[in-house]
């Protein structure tokens, strides 16, 4: 299988490397860094949702990188959609193409991780500190990869939804274990996906902050 990644502004599609992370790039102009989404196991409601919160980072001038958490590559491998490492490898192969390309190699790179997609990017970040520069977490398990969070060294937002008291609990102790700049934030009144009217505008601007700060700074851990 291989990287399929559709460049929004001139249709370009770009292979490269052998692992399945269909996705759309969406340059900026200016921007200082890229925020890549990083998800498990996904539908159609997390599609709509990762468009709803990239308009909100394009808008604070982030380009973003969308990879499909529900290709018909990656349903055909049940592995790699439930297995942190896989999804991990997956996203690092995505980095691999943004320095490949001379214009997107300067950008700092943020994750926006959901789901099981938390836990990878915060491998992704553990394994190799020099490529991240910043984190954001939706709710997931986060300690599910605790032997590696005190690798972490990118400032770490975890944003959980008010009512989803497992991810809550999961993000707590998540947090006790990293050695990084690190914040939990709450939504009240939100349930696990963030259905519920102004709880995903309010975990996309949540995001953008934390980015737009970080991606623009060297932070020191």
């Amino acid at each position: 299988m291989e990287i399929v990644i559709v460049m929004v502004t001139n249709s370009e599609t770009v292979r490269s490397g052998a692992g399945a992370a269909p996705g759309e790039f969406a340059p900026m102009p200016g921007a200082p860094g890229v925020v890549v989404f990083v998800h498990g196991v996904g539908g159609d409601d997390l599609r709509g949702h990762d468009e709803r919160v990239a308009g909100v980072l394009r808008s604070h001038r982030l380009a973003t990188l969308r990879l499909d958490p529900t290709s018909p590559a990656e349903a055909a491998q049940r592995e790699l959609l439930t297995s942190i490492a896989g999804r991990a490898d997956s996203v690092g192969r995505a980095l691999d193409w943004l320095r490949s390309h001379a214009d997107l190699e300067p950008l700092r790179v943020g994750l926006l991780g959901a789901g099981l997609g938390a836990a990878a990017a915060l491998l992704v970040a553990a394994r190799d500190p020099s490529r991240v520069a910043a984190l954001v977490l939706r709710g997931g398990a986060p300690d599910l990869v605790s032997a590696w969070l005190s690798r972490v060294r990118a400032p770490t937002l975890l944003v959980v939804a008010g009512e989803d008291t497992e991810a809550l609990d999961s993000c707590r102790r998540a947090v006790r274990l990293l050695e990084c700049k690190k914040r939990l934030e709450t939504v009240p009144g939100a349930t696990h996906r963030f259905n519920e009217p102004g709880a995903l505008r309010a975990l996309a601007h949540l995001s953008a902050s934390w980015f737009s700060e970080h991606l623009r700074h060297q932070t020191a851990a």
